[in-house]
């Protein structure tokens, strides 16, 4: 071993966390032969002088540590992991939901997991799933062009290390579908070509079938060839890894997974919950089962079972209006349970009377929420968020009817029934102004969303053919865009059944509305319904039965409750603000507040406990707090909370130490507080602490893009807690 390696050994052997972080993963190293022993091929001479130069550089000799590092805490939970080929993705800009096809991953937050170990920056999506203007990558690599740099340069270094793991683990998965189809000999496995195989079509996205004139990409050819003369390795690390074995010469699984036995249990689980299953729920099902189906294709073989019950009519399949989210977003109920959802609905909403309150979140203005919309079509605001679906809100809001409708069609982006419709006098007064008709004998209401496109003469004309077809009779349509569409006024329909709403029109609108749905992706309190004080994020809204899925905080639980229940907690995000990463750090910090704590209690002070910066009166705390000189916080901030269910006053002064001189860090006049120290706790806190660490990380900013920094006080106060 030269020099080199042995100082990179030793280096490896103090900075590389325990195989334990990774779940004991017998796949959490296999990056780590990138250094050791690297034997250079005809095509990787020039690259020689270069790592020599990296080796020689501190700086450098610690990215690329870093890199192996980062490659395999990715490997050993995403096998379908290709560094080189998502990197393209992501700067490309392609959508999350294509990133997660493309990979194999079990959702969005699998994207997010990976792009937060490799430090990548925020990027500009494309504006469209199809957009092929590859204005997204030209601006992410104008923006960050040095950090792409960087990566590829490493990446060229090790290509053929990386490829090489790629390639192990896709063959490993194809010989693993192979016994599962009843494939159990040796010298029958590996004969059908990997591109016949349906389950690795996701391949196609970035592997070309002919040979690319960019030796950057990967090849079938490449992977054939590298299958071919690797069938006994990878047969190998498979029976090492015990995820098979060998038996009288035949190779089987453990439990004898089977794909009938996969159908069978996720048809079964579907059937007996009433609320139905996401993505994620039937994928546990399954990994609890079978708990080597990660190294299969998960993602392929899961839609595919689902899209064929759904074909079967063993299922329904419910989607969000977000056009960018994939299948991973989706919902899946019994079509039985389906249906009686959209009665419960019906029912609900049906009359005017029984409107009950709309929580959501404060409107601010009309223009506030354009400007949101505009910023949304410039693809500058995470994808879990679109257009549509903040109009669909919108409507939930306002009259709060069944979102689908049965005439629904392709040809729009939503259909809501009005037949139950009856507008508030101020909506009425409002649509007089505009010269908006509601017909008495609309039954549904189509919506065309194209806020940043232009209406076509082209267009009228579909629209009117539509409406004189029968599948158009008792509907009218209404068409939003905001760009000059004066010149195709003349041409709609004088009985209003076709409608344009402009900009303007909107903004108007909205400003009569006094509460807007909470946005996807944040934090939210449950205020009615039988998951009542619940506080959890939001992941999935589903606008035809006015339901939301709720991870809840501190179990991770999927909870199911209506959208109008739904009280977004106010973060103070601004107009520029990244309010999705805004609430994900603070839903993070929460539940590492659950770590001492149970979540009831959590949750018990999130609705009990609210601050204000009122004078001090009756049922009321009154409550001081310092920090240390070294951390970014206005000293000294005075805070008054509201107790609503216990009536007693009490006057708490409380004060946080920095110096950690002692094991007690906060301190407080409180007998919760006074009662933890007594009992000799080792960390010390009561509910009024938990409060102003709340309002503390709010009010200064710290849920921002520094959460994680050293210099974030929350966290220097959470790691006290730990030790």
């Amino acid at each position: 071993m030269s020099y080199d390696d042995l100082l990179l050994d030793c280096l490896r052997k103090k900075y590389t966390p325990d195989s334990s972080d990774y779940n004991s993963s017998q796949n959490c190293n296999e990056f780590t032969s990138l250094f050791i022993g690297k034997v250079y091929l005809p095509d990787e001479l020039e690259n020689i002088e270069i790592l020599k130069k990296k080796l020689n550089d501190p700086v450098k000799l610690g990215i690329i540590m870093h890199f192996e590092d980062q490659l395999n805490k990715i490997n050993w939970k995403f096998p379908f992991f290709h560094f080189k080929s998502f990197l393209d993705d992501y700067f490309s800009g392609v959508y999350k939901s294509r990133i997660v096809e493309n990979y194999q991953l079990t959702s969005v937050k699998d994207v997010q997991e990976i792009v937060k170990i490799l430090e990548l920056p925020k990027r500009k999506e494309k504006i469209k799933f199809n957009d092929i203007s590859n204005h997204a990558k030209i601006t992410n690599l104008k923006n960050h062009h040095l950090i792409y740099d960087e990566f590829i340069e490493n990446y060229h270094l090790f290509k053929n290390e990386i490829n090489d793991v790629y390639f192990l683990n896709i063959l490993k998965s194809k010989l693993l579908l192979e016994i599962i189809k009843g494939n159990d000999k040796k010298e029958k496995l590996n004969q059908k070509n990997i591109t016949i195989v349906n389950e690795f079509n996701f391949l196609d996205n970035f592997i070309y079938r002919t040979l690319s004139t960019n030796s950057d990409e990967l090849t079938f050819k490449q992977l054939e060839d590298f299958s071919g003369s690797n069938l006994d390795r990878a047969l190998e690390k498979l029976l090492d890894e015990n995820i098979i074995q060998n038996k009288n010469d035949r190779l089987i699984f453990n439990n004898n997974l089977t794909e009938n036995k996969i159908r069978d249990l996720i048809i079964t689980g579907i059937t007996s919950e009433e609320k139905g299953l996401s993505f994620k729920q039937i994928l546990t099902l399954v990994l609890d089962e079978f708990h080597y189906f990660t190294h299969l294709p998960c993602f392929s073989m899961l839609k595919t079972i689902l899209g064929n019950f759904e074909s079967q009519h063993k299922i329904k399949i419910q989607e969000e209006y977000n056009k960018k989210h994939g299948f991973t977003e989706r919902h899946f109920f019994s079509s039985v349970f389906y249906e009686k959802q959209i009665k419960v609905s019906k029912n609900i909403e049906k009359n005017q009377y029984d409107r009950k309150i709309f929580f959501g979140r404060p409107n601010i203005s009309g223009i506030e929420f354009v400007y949101e919309l505009e910023r949304l079509a410039k693809g500058e605001l995470d994808d879990v968020d679109d257009q549509v679906t903040r109009i669909a809100g919108l409507i939930l809001a306002t009259n709060q009817k069944i979102m689908t409708s049965a005439k629904s069609n392709s040809l729009f982006e939503i259909s809501t029934d009005v037949i139950h419709y009856a507008p508030s006098p101020e909506e009425e007064k409002l649509m007089g102004k505009l010269n908006f008709v509601l017909k008495p004998e609309t039954e549904v209401m189509h919506l065309k969303i194209m806020l940043d496109e232009k209406i076509t003469k082209n267009l009228i004309e579909k629209l009117s053919n539509f409406v004189s077809s029968p599948d158009g009779i008792g509907s009218q349509i209404v068409v939003i865009s905001f760009e000059n569409n004066d010149d195709v006024l003349n041409k709609l329909p004088t009985d209003h059944s076709i409608q344009i709403v402009d900009k303007n029109q909107v903004i108007q609108w909205i400003d009569i509305v006094p509460k807007m749905p909470c946005r996807k992706g944040t934090v939210a309190k449950i205020m009615s319904g039988i998951e009542v004080r619940g506080v959890g994020k939001i992941l999935h809204m589903y606008y035809d039965t006015g339901t939301a899925i709720v991870e809840q905080i501190g179990t991770g639980n999927e909870i199911t409750c209506m959208i109008r229940d739904l009280e977004e907690i106010n973060l103070n995000d601004q107009r520029e603000d990244d309010y999705f990463l805004l609430h994900n750090n603070f839903f993070d910090f929460l539940n590492s507040l659950i770590k001492f704590f149970a979540h009831n209690f959590i949750s018990e002070i999130i609705f009990d406990y609210k601050v204000n910066y009122e004078e001090t009166r009756e049922n009321e705390y009154s409550l001081d707090y310092t920090t240390g000189e070294d951390f970014m916080v206005t000293e000294p901030l005075r805070v008054n909370l509201t107790e609503i269910n216990n009536m007693t006053t009490i006057h708490s002064i409380v004060k946080i130490d920095s110096s950690n001189n002692e094991n007690i860090v906060f301190k407080c006049t409180c007998n919760d507080f006074s009662n933890a120290t007594s009992n000799l706790r080792k960390t010390a806190i009561c509910k009024h602490l938990i409060v102003i660490l709340i309002d503390a990380g709010i009010t200064n900013d710290l849920f921002s893009h520094a959460w994680e920094t050293d210099t974030n006080p929350l966290n220097y106060w959470l790691n006290v807690f730990k030790s």
